[in-house]
């Protein structure tokens, strides 16, 4: 019987499958197919087995990237998710500062937070305005977007502003797609519409369990 052992990257098969190869190969006609290179030499050499070189891992990158980019094709605008911290309206039993002041068994004047002072983390939507997207790979994550997101600020740094996109949601009820905002990283996800992003953010502050009254829009 035949067994093909397939890797883009012969690294896998030097390092991962090290003497695994070798021990299958007694039962099966075992065959390593990965991309060229000293590793899959060393597998070769090492396992004892049949090895072919193909160009595999260029070829699947660029089909990948072509996928991923697709979607954001002649788009220079997406719809993140983002939070910050609020607290709710200012009650009239302590200071400006939100504290309460009392006095010490010793008659010292001291201060503590009054319940007004609690501070929220609400999530909400933020338009992302794209300028470049690049293709990033690491270990864990074989394949996602590297997105520079333009920014308007004077400390605008490259570096510390991009963001990595693992998710683009073009439609959220999209039944072919079936998405369960339960497994998105609010970090890594982006989407096409705002209203989808508003979904996810409801889905969020649900979770955090909000009082009604943060997330009223405030009166003008």
């Amino acid at each position: 019987m035949k067994l093909i052992k397939i890797s883009t990257v012969p690294v896998s098969l030097n390092i991962l499958l090290k003497g695994q190869l070798n021990y299958l190969a007694q039962y099966y006609n075992l065959i390593a197919v990965s991309g060229q290179g000293r590793d899959l030499d060393e597998v070769a050499e090492r396992e004892g087995v049949q090895t072919i070189a193909i160009d595999m891992e260029r070829n699947i990158l660029r089909k990948k990237f072509s996928e991923m980019l697709k979607p954001l094709e002649g788009r220079y605008q997406v719809y993140r998710v983002n939070y910050s911290y609020v607290r709710g309206d200012k009650c009239s039993k302590c200071n400006e500062d939100r504290k309460l002041e009392y006095k010490t068994p010793s008659g010292k004047t001291a201060y503590e937070d009054c319940s007004c002072s609690k501070t929220y983390k609400v999530w909400n939507t933020e338009s992302t305005e794209i300028i470049r997207l690049d293709l990033y790979k690491d270990r864990n994550y074989p394949y996602s977007l590297s997105v520079t997101p333009k920014y308007d600020g004077a400390s605008y740094d490259e570096m510390y502003c991009k963001f990595e996109l693992k998710t683009f949601v073009e439609n959220l009820d999209d039944p072919d797609m079936n998405f369960d905002m339960k497994e998105f990283d609010y970090k890594e996800v982006a989407f096409k519409n705002e209203n989808d992003c508003n979904k996810f953010c409801d889905y969020l502050n649900q979770k955090e369990k909000l009082p009604k009254k943060i997330l009223q829009p405030k009166s003008k």
